[in-house]
């Protein structure tokens, strides 16, 4: 099975503070990986880490599981910890296996072509 993990932080803890700007970035850059994986065989999870609630990124729930932590409330040294264990998280949650094919997405993180994706798809 393919995984794609897109990992999200709406309530950032470090560098510049704008949720507004946050959003719109997310908004874009998930609805361009959703397009370009939509027809592949890849389960798709978002997993957000500021705790249970509804937000903006439910509105991707047809597309894609939604999955909320608790992890950024864990005081770290630095923010990659805390994206370490939303993927532990959903490592777990989710039962995947060492033969599983895991891809990570910064949610922020713009895909330009669907060249990439179809790259993995092609080896399933």
């Amino acid at each position: 099975m393919i995984y794609l993990i897109i990992t999200t932080c709406l309530n950032n803890k470090y560098g510049k503070q704008d949720p507004k700007h946050r959003q719109r970035w997310y908004m874009k850059s998930i609805t361009k990986a959703l397009e370009y994986s939509k027809n592949l065989p890849i389960k798709t999870i978002i997993v957000e880490n500021n705790g249970k609630r509804e937000t903006f990124l439910d509105v991707f729930s047809s597309h894609a599981d939604i999955v909320y932590t608790d992890n950024n409330s864990i005081v770290t040294t630095n923010k990659a910890q805390n994206e370490l264990l939303d993927i532990k998280e959903i490592i777990a949650k989710y039962n995947i296996q060492d033969d599983d094919m895991v891809i990570k997405l910064t949610g922020r993180y713009t895909i330009i072509s669907p060249l990439f994706f179809s790259s993995v798809g092609d080896v399933v």
